[in-house]
């Protein structure tokens, strides 16, 4: 009897671990966390790792077309100002510390042009005069603009804030020249509102490249216009002279 008992019990757990195997919705294996693996499909892993690889080549492509409109912009630049031959700079100057003003122009122009290559002018300590003194500023705002073309007669150096302004001792304005030009043919550097030659200095100095220039140091009393031609061109009616 107990033999047959147990025998029951066996058939009957059996038929019920059939029945839980079988019976209800089918599960198929599980995660770690206890909660159903999701299966891809396949190939599912190489497209995206395709639409990832699609992608940076598309950001590269669009960082490569920014980069070449930005160079494209800055060689257009370049090529303005070539033709234009003009550079204007602009800072505030302490009238008890003085200052510098500096433009420099790429170099341009055939083997027989005469350019500005660069140009500077320095002020010194405390030389900043005004017209009413009484009402002078601690500083200023200095404008300098630089005209080049090919010509000796082209470059001209144009000042502001015009009359208001004037310098003991002088300021002094540096000129770097490219080109063939002697210093025999820089005869003067004329103040339009001025009269005879304002040139303190010419020399030729050669960088470390072995490139020449003929270096103009021109004496600066006050603000407005000057030329290193020969002031044959008419007096613009910027303000007053110093």
């Amino acid at each position: 009897m107990i033999a047959l008992g147990i025998r029951r019990l066996v058939v009957t757990i059996g038929a019920l671990g059939i029945a839980i195997g079988c019976g209800g919705n089918p599960q198929g294996p599980l995660s770690s966390d206890g909660g159903a693996a999701v299966t891809e499909p396949p190939g599912t892993g190489v497209a995206l790792a395709k639409k990832a690889g699609k992608g940076r080549k598309d950001e590269k492509a669009r960082k490569d077309e920014k980069a070449r409109k930005g160079r494209k912009a800055r060689k257009g630049k370049k090529d303005d100002e070539s033709v234009q031959g003009v550079k204007t700079t602009a800072r505030i100057v302490s009238v008890r510390k003085g200052g510098k003003l500096k433009v420099g122009f790429r170099k341009y122009g055939g083997p027989k042009d005469v350019t500005v290559a660069k140009a500077e002018l320095k002020i010194g300590k405390k030389s900043i005069k005004f017209v009413d003194e009484k009402r002078a500023p601690k500083s200023v705002l200095i404008g300098m603009t630089v005209t080049s073309g090919t010509l000796l007669g082209d470059i001209l150096f144009s000042f502001t804030p015009g009359g208001e302004v004037t310098f003991t001792p002088n300021a002094r304005l540096t000129v770097y020249l490219r080109g063939p030009v002697l210093a025999e043919q820089v005869k003067k550097a004329v103040h339009v509102f001025g009269e005879g030659s304002q040139i303190e200095n010419i020399e030729t100095v050669t960088n470390r490249r072995g490139e020449a220039f003929l270096v103009v140091t021109v004496r600066v009393p006050g603000f407005s216009r000057y030329s290193l031609g020969d002031g044959s061109f008419a007096p613009e009616a910027d303000g007053p002279a110093w």
